[in-house]
């Protein structure tokens, strides 16, 4: 906690974090997608993310996950051997500090 003259007085009923946004996604093939989300301060944020689920039994899926401004979340998921039957996940989450 910095001080600057409010001490912790400033933080009482505020807590550390400010807000989190979270949402999940589905892929059945390679590709980008573009997320919208609720403004946030970018050097006051993080993005967490996983990627779950499979593309076929003989392929690989990842997945490339990035805050690219204070309003917008890109992924894009590569693989090989998509079928039908397959599908990969990803889950984020965005936390915005004080």
């Amino acid at each position: 906690i910095e001080y600057n003259g409010g001490g912790i007085t400033s933080l009482l009923g505020k807590g550390c974090v400010k807000s989190v946004q979270r949402g999940t996604t589905k892929y059945t093939s390679s590709g980008t997608k573009t997320i919208p989300i609720s403004a946030v301060n970018m050097n006051k944020s993080m993005l967490a993310s996983e990627i779950y689920g499979r593309n076929s039994s003989n392929g690989y899926a990842e997945a490339t996950i990035t805050l690219t401004n204070s309003t917008t979340i890109q992924l894009n998921l590569t693989g090989s051997n998509w079928d039908n039957q397959a599908a990969a996940g990803v889950s984020w989450q965005v936390v915005e500090f004080y």
